[in-house]
C-alpha cells in the first residue's frame, strides 16, 4: 500500500479520532453489543429512540445505525 500512495502514505495511514457521540446515541449503539445472533435479532426488533417522531433530520443517526447493523 505504501507504494500505491507514495509520499502521501503518511497522510493516508493516520487514524482519525472517532467523533464524540451524544450519550443517547452511544447508549443506543451499545444495545447491539450482544454475543449471539438471537440477541442481535432481538435488538434489531426494538424501535430506535425517537422513531415515532419521524424527524429524519433530527434522528437520522439512530436510523443509520439500525440500518447498518441490519444490513451487516
Amino acid at each position: 500500500m505504501k507504494q500505491k500512495f507514495g509520499p502521501d502514505w503518511k497522510d493516508v495511514s493516520v487514524k482519525p479520532e472517532p467523533p464524540k457521540l451524544e450519550k443517547e446515541l452511544s447508549d443506543y449503539l451499545m444495545t447491539f453489543d450482544v454475543t449471539t445472533m438471537k440477541g442481535l435479532q432481538l435488538a434489531l426488533r426494538k424501535p430506535y429512540p425517537h422513531q415515532d417522531e419521524l424527524s429524519p433530520e433530527k434522528h437520522a443517526d439512530f436510523k443509520w445505525i439500525k440500518d447498518t447493523v441490519s444490513l451487516w
